[in-house]
């Protein structure tokens, strides 16, 4: 054997067997970071004479058992902070824009944090935990003081730290509120990119192009109360003829065919009244909800019932549903007398303002009382193992200086996450309503992300409203806030909040139905108040209307389907479009658009996993669009390169409804001048389809539609893959247009249905477990039901393990 062979297998050896060290040693790290689930401990977070138990069930979800609810807050940020303490470190690092400083410094990582320093949201929530009301100050205390306890008690420090080499920081106060902040960034940090490309399209396309492109809504708006809107009318040729603009294509299809949908973030959610659900007889309400965000590992909530004990031991109150590990509050769930639960508003909760500057100082601005010089704010970004990075951010009255308008004029971000009043704790006092009403009024009262609140209660009485700070505009009805606004204009100003009473909510419909998809809930003054924002174009609210006035009964299981139906109405009607435009003739005589058409026929409209037909029609639908929206929206793309200054894409935009709108009329001067006609457009869209299914080997929706759960070590970390996420699983469901959510990223962040008062037969599905421990039992072990839909329970059940916290504090 050859001195260079030997050498080879040596090294080979040597690497093997480094590897398996380092797999060892890893694996030590892992399992002595777990946490203690059983025993008796003697805390210096309770006082003497206080306590409180949690216990743990098969399934990783604790039951906190306290005297009152500070002492269960305790227990809440204890569990926690031992199953999810590093997720709470990156959302609350994420709102402040410290993630540099944890994680290093690539780019994507400076340019968040860079982005988010402008909003200040660290120095804001510093302030405000310390101006928060007596009660709101004495759960959040106790909350902290649980965190801390749980790191306390750990006999080595959770296993990222370990890998990062560095100790976690303690947690504060205003890290809490931090983590609601994150909430905000999830689900309206991208309010402001819509105003901007409305901003884009109003200064650079005729009105009538731009009432098409962001229209009122459609054939398929589906609102609880008022009428549906019509579709967007179809300009001339006075206004737009593409038949003499040449034909250029400065549009690129995405890489993944997804990119190009306006993804709204946000839920499915419906309360179905007592009479309806009981037969007509005098009974609960039934609540179900299901929270569609960005999927990783671990699951965004964590399960958890809460049980207060009076001194003679019986119950006061108990609650059982979904929490934010970070915050001390119930997110959706049960108490036994109301259930509730939440999507995402897609309201206008935000202003994009026009500054009009001194001639003589640009650091001076006008406001409807004068004249007032800008704050500069310099920030610091830390980064770990590189150099920090100073910033500096211009803040007026209103908030941030964010950009400017193609003439250069300075314009400024107003954001209800920015102000005062934005954020706050109240949310947990959710938890001890007993009655509609009593939520109504918290829900109006509470500083958080603005959502759709549906709550029902045990008399069988349901309710909408909005849950969030709603600004009170002075100028309600006669400015359209999704275009600029002078800021110094006094119709653009925000007069206060409005009061509980003020807020738009539907109470107790004559249906007994309620639904919420994100769309369009109301019309009206109601609507004006809540603003006309990013509304889903209203196909998921239809299909959830009809599923429900068809429902067989109304029980839990019934539900759960609904939640689980992955037919699109919408793709129907693209296929039939596409069946007319193949006909015998045209199909015939090309083999490849007869096997397309074949496929088409029996399409049932459902994205089933082993569906190629709804991968098929999918991909053809947004290949068309593109190809009629593109060439229209070329004049905005062409403005950003040339003023530098952002850039456009059709995912700013809900393109079905003008699309389709112009496909149901296909005049000729909105045709591309590379057509002859709107058939060779289609058949074109039809051909690429057809030769990239034929490329790929015609794939089923499955193999485009899969889902990968992964920690955030597991995308860096190849090593460590096998540990940190999940199988590849083939999903059915799709982005929009059906209950059932689901894309290789984003989907179901749980899945809930309850009677108030009938928790024992309630069902609370997680996409994981309740450990962020990659070696906890409960890493992934929920998964399987999440997957299937099959019911996990709501409650907390038999105790596997129990620990007890005992005061130490005299």
């Amino acid at each position: 054997m050859s001195m260079a062979v030997s050498v080879s297998i040596l090294l080979a050896t040597f690497f093997f067997l480094a590897a398996i060290v380092a797999s060892m040693r890893l694996r030590a790290i892992l399992h002595a970071s777990l946490p203690e689930l059983d025993g008796q401990r003697l805390v210096a977070g309770l006082r003497q004479g206080e306590s409180v138990t949690i216990e743990t069930d098969a399934a990783g979800v604790p039951r906190i058992i306290a005297a009152d609810a500070e002492l269960a807050a305790f227990g809440l940020g204890y569990v926690h902070s031992r199953d999810r303490f590093f997720q709470m470190d990156l959302a609350r690092r994420y709102a402040a824009g410290e993630l540099a400083e944890l994680l290093g410094g690539a780019q994507p990582l400076i340019d968040s944090d860079r982005s988010i320093r402008r909003h200040r949201f660290r120095a804001q929530c510093e302030s405000i935990a310390r101006d928060l009301p007596p009660d709101q100050q004495a759960i959040l205390a106790r909350y902290v003081a649980g965190v801390n306890q749980a790191q306390a008690d750990l006999k080595r420090k959770p296993w990222e730290y370990s890998l990062l080499k560095c100790e976690p920081r303690p947690w504060t106060a205003a890290d809490t509120l931090l983590v609601n902040h994150s909430i905000y960034l999830g689900l309206e940090g991208g309010d402001m990119a819509y105003h901007q490309a409305n901003a884009l399209m109003d200064e650079v396309l005729p009105p009538e192009i731009v009432r098409l492109l962001l229209p009122d809504g459609s054939s398929w708006d589906s609102p609880i109360e008022g009428d549906r809107h019509a579709s967007p009318v179809v300009p001339g040729p006075d206004v737009l003829d593409l038949r003499k603009t040449p034909w250029h294509d400065d549009f690129e299809a995405p890489e993944h065919w997804d990119d190009m949908e306006q993804k709204v973030l946000g839920s499915n959610g419906w309360a179905v009244a007592g009479t309806l659900a009981n037969d007509g007889a005098r009974g609960p309400a039934l609540i179900a909800n299901d929270m569609h965000l960005t999927l990783g590992l671990p699951a965004i909530w964590h399960k958890v019932s809460i049980v207060i004990r009076n001194r003679a031991g019986d119950v006061d109150r108990q609650c059982h549903g979904v929490t934010m590990p970070g915050g001390p509050a119930l997110i959706a769930g049960s108490n036994g007398q109301i259930a509730w639960g939440l999507t995402s508003a897609q309201g206008d909760w935000g202003d994009l303002l026009t500054l009009e500057l001194d001639p003589a100082d640009r650091h001076r601005y006008r406001t409807p009382e004068g004249w007032q010089r800008m704050t500069t704010h310099e920030e610091t970004i830390r980064v770990r193992g590189g150099s920090d990075i100073p910033a500096k951010y211009d803040w007026t009255i209103w908030g941030p200086v964010v950009d400017t308008d193609l003439a250069g004029r300075p314009r400024v971000w107003r954001w209800v996450a920015q102000e005062k009043d934005g954020v706050d704790i109240g949310v947990g006092r959710m938890a001890e309503c007993t009655t509609v009403e009593e939520a109504l009024t918290v829900a109006a009262s509470s500083g958080v992300p603005h959502v759709n609140f549906l709550v029902g209660d045990r008399d069988g009485h349901i309710a909408w409203s909005i849950m969030g700070r709603i600004p009170r505009r002075t100028g309600l009805g006669t400015v359209d806030e999704r275009f600029p606004m002078p800021a110094a204009d006094p119709t653009s100003r925000w007069d206060g909040y409005l009061t509980p009473e003020e807020y738009p909510r539907v109470v107790d419909p004559p249906g007994g139905l309620i639904w919420s998809a994100n769309h369009r809930m109301v019309d009206g003054e109601k609507l004006l108040q809540i603003g006309r924002g990013r509304y889903d174009r209203g196909v998921r609210a239809r299909r959830i209307q009809e599923l429900l006035e068809n429902a067989p009964n109304y029980d839990e299981a019934v539900m759960g389907e609904i939640q689980m139906d992955n037919r699109s109405l919408l793709l129907l009607q693209w296929r039939d479009m596409l069946l007319a435009e193949l006909s015998d003739e045209v199909a015939l005589a090309d083999r490849d658009r007869a096997i397309f058409r074949n496929r088409l026929i029996d399409f049932d409209g459902r994205a089933d996993a082993d569906s190629i037909a709804f991968a098929l029609v999918h991909q053809c639908r947004l290949r068309i669009i593109l190809k009629i929206l593109g060439p229209i929206t070329a004049p905005l793309r062409q403005a950003c390169r040339e003023s530098g200054n952002g850039r456009f894409s059709l995912r700013q935009i809900s393109v079905e409804a003008p699309a389709w709108a112009i496909l149901e009329e296909r005049p000729l001067h909105l045709l591309s001048s590379k057509y002859r006609s709107w058939s060779d457009l289609i058949l074109e869209a039809i051909d690429e389809t057809v030769a990239d299914a034929v490329s790929n080997g015609w794939p089923a929706w499955g193999d485009v539609n899969m889902l990968r759960l992964v920690h955030p070590f597991g995308k860096k970390l190849a090593m460590l893959s096998p540990w940190l996420a999940s199988r590849p699983i083939r999903s059915s469901g799709a982005l929009t247009d059906m209950p059932k959510i689901q894309t290789p990223q984003f989907g179901a962040s749980q899945r809930m249905a309850v009677f108030p008062g009938r928790e024992s037969a309630g069902f609370m599905q997680l996409p994981g477990g309740q450990s962020g421990h990659p070696a906890s039992d409960h890493f992934l072990d929920l998964l399987d039901d999440w997957i299937a839909g099959q019911p996990t329970p709501l409650e907390a059940g038999e105790a596997m393990a129990t620990l007890r916290l005992y005061g130490s504090k005299s």
